[in-house]
């Protein structure tokens, strides 16, 4: 494992919880991912944005991590007992090993790559603090290949508080 990879995975893992005090909402589910792979996702919601996220892992040599930033809206009184929520925002995503999570991976190297989001969705809350949600997101892997790819998402969470 790279000497890098165990830091910036720490921080990714512990980033939506931080300043736990002021988090108005907190949830941990499993979302589909390009009809593909399931993956953890986690979310805090702020008082002026919210935080994701997103872990999936082979149990090989594989695994991809995303931390996403939202601006977030909710309309009130929009439906009867369950709230939408809509966002948009910007993240990062940490790609190593083979499995390509969509994206080609062009010279086939198992180097950790990098690339950047922009994921636009809808979240659905509901009174017994489950939501279903599902997002479109623009990604672009920049290092060390260069991939565009459209990723969409669907799941599911458990909101803790």
């Amino acid at each position: 494992m790279h000497i890098m990879t165990l830091p910036i995975a720490t921080v990714l893992f512990l980033a939506p919880t931080m300043g736990a005090s002021d988090t108005l909402h907190f949830g941990i589910g499993i979302a589909n991912y390009n009809n593909e792979q399931l993956h953890y996702s986690d979310k805090a919601f702020y008082e002026n944005f919210s935080a994701e996220l997103g872990a999936h892992t082979d149990f090989d040599d594989s695994f991809m991590l995303h931390l996403d930033a939202h601006l977030y809206t909710s309309p009130k009184d929009l439906l009867a007992r369950i709230t939408p929520i809509f966002y948009a925002g910007a993240g990062i995503m940490f790609l190593k090993g083979q499995e390509d999570y969509g994206f080609e991976n062009k010279s086939n190297n198992t180097n950790e790559r990098w690339g950047v989001r922009l994921p636009i969705g809808i979240e659905l809350m509901t009174p017994i603090d489950i939501s279903v949600f599902s997002e479109v997101v623009p990604s672009y892997v920049f290092s060390p290949d260069e991939d565009y790819e459209s990723i969409f998402t669907s799941g599911i969470r458990y909101y803790v508080y």
